[in-house]
């Protein structure tokens, strides 16, 4: 049986993988009767009516414990979005402007960007749903349209977010076992599985707590960040106990731009990879492929179908398939490198397959 034994370092490396492809926009959404929304782009920039009040123009200041916004829109709906896009936002600059000053960085989970043209932020980070809001005042201005002052009670809207949090939390606790329970090869691979995909959550748990933190200066983030390390180096423990078998049923897989390309995934995943004969009921990640050559109007054009199962010796635990293709001129040797280079593209991307390979491959 041939092994693959992860590399001491292969979670830390990972950990600066949890974001995963583009970042994703702050998506927020009022816990009533508002759709989901957009953080807003900045203060309303028109000029204020002669009739606006006096909350308009003068907008109370936040306080320990009420967060406020103020909206004019045309109507009630579109005024209470615009109200609770700024709120949501400004806890999100919050959050950012302190990453930012402090370079508070574990190991890469908040991979942000900010677009200074449109002044906006975009962030790797989980639904912010704001709660605990009520209207205080609105106005019908002279020219139709709708002032609106709202208010966010900062108590309400952490015991919401919290709860969630810690929903998530006590989740984790149950799902894992501690590494010095786990004594079979079968345990040790569904304790893996389970892990790695808890692991591409980290990052949005993570970022919840820095939106609780924001909402409530007493959260405790430093119990949070102890609890996402203990994670990390249990699973870094759990990873280096055995190694994993990998069995192959193509040659495809053993010859050619196939075999690359899932060597390359492989290093990303921290494991070194070496090809044993296949075996049917091998426990570990078995990688099936065939391969289809055929021509057509000149072209030669080459399918392969593939199959990866991460497995114990009695159930498959998490299985991703796939087919990509590779074309070229007849006689110029050219469909097998485009195939070798859609294998590699499929393989190093994001694939839909928790959890092994989810929270560790990325481009």
């Amino acid at each position: 049986m041939i092994r693959l034994r992860p590399r001491l370092n292969s979670v830390s490396r990972w950990s600066g993988r949890l974001a995963l492809g583009a970042a994703l926009g702050i998506w927020l959404s009022a816990c009533q009767h508002s759709p989901e929304l957009k953080p807003a782009s900045g203060p309303d920039t028109v000029s204020l009516p002669v009739d606006a009040p006096d909350w308009l123009s003068q907008p109370p200041d936040d306080t320990p414990r009420y967060f406020y916004a103020t909206a004019v829109k045309a109507d009630r709906t579109q005024a209470l979005e615009h109200a609770l896009a700024r709120i949501a936002r400004n806890v999100a600059v919050t959050v950012t402007s302190r990453f930012e000053s402090h370079q508070e960085v574990w190991r890469g989970a908040f991979d942000w960007q900010r677009h200074h043209s449109q002044q906006t932020l975009t962030l790797d980070t989980p639904p912010l749903t704001v709660t605990g809001h009520k209207v205080r005042a609105t106005q019908r201005l002279a020219d139709g349209r709708l002032a609106l002052l709202l208010a966010v009670d900062r108590e309400q809207w952490y015991q919401s977010l919290s709860a969630e949090h810690e929903r998530k939390r006590q989740v984790w606790l149950q799902s894992v076992r501690a590494t010095d329970r786990i004594h079979s090869r079968d345990d040790w691979l569904r304790q893996v599985w389970i892990r790695l995909s808890l692991q591409a959550d980290w990052s949005h748990w993570w970022q919840t707590a820095r939106w609780l933190q924001a909402i409530d200066p007493t959260h405790d983030l430093a119990a949070d960040r102890a609890q996402l390390e203990g994670w990390r180096e249990a699973t870094q423990t759990l990873l280096t106990q055995r190694s994993v078998s990998i069995f192959s049923s193509s040659t495809l897989c053993g010859t050619t731009g196939g075999r690359t390309a899932l060597e390359q995934a492989f290093s990303q995943l921290g494991l070194t990879s070496v090809w044993p004969p296949f075996q049917a009921e091998g426990a570990g990640l078995t990688i099936q492929t065939s391969l289809n050559r055929r021509q057509a109007h000149g072209f030669e054009i080459l399918t392969c179908q593939m199959q990866l199962d991460w497995r114990t010796a009695e159930q498959t635990l998490a299985t991703w398939s796939f087919q990509r293709q590779g074309r070229g001129l007849v006689g110029q040797d050219q469909a097998l490198p485009a195939l070798q280079q859609a294998l590699k593209t499929a393989l190093t991307q994001a694939p839909p397959l928790s959890p092994l390979w989810s929270a560790s491959f990325e481009d």
